[in-house]
């Protein structure tokens, strides 16, 4: 069985055009890797812009998405004052009447005295 695995594997190999996957994975080196400091020739990104330029990126990102956060809970908050206000002004309406009946009341009262 191991022995049709290789077998299989050879094949993926030189259909890919890759001569061994196993030694591409074990001279791969992590750009994380703290015990190797690359070089100036090595490091096709000294300066690592890359990385600064995702950061930058995600940066944007968070702040886009705080932004948008804060401006739908203001808008909800808005809308909420909003009714509140319409609702008072409707409640406020329909006792005007009663208020004004109360205010010819008390002035019929005091023209009788």
């Amino acid at each position: 069985m191991n022995n049709h695995n290789e077998e299989a594997q050879e094949t993926v190999e030189e259909s890919l055009g890759i001569e061994s996957l196993g030694e591409e994975i074990e001279n791969y080196i992590s750009p994380l890797d703290s015990t190797i400091s690359p070089t100036i020739e090595d490091d096709p990104d000294p300066l690592q812009l890359r990385k600064l330029a995702l950061s930058y990126d995600y940066l944007i990102y968070k702040i886009k998405d705080h932004i948008s956060n804060l401006s739908e809970i203001t808008y909800n908050s808005i809308q909420t004052k909003q009714n509140l206000i319409n609702q008072d002004y409707l409640v406020n309406q329909l006792q005007l009447s009663n208020q004004f009946q109360q205010i010819d009341q008390m002035l019929i009262e005091y023209y009788q005295n």
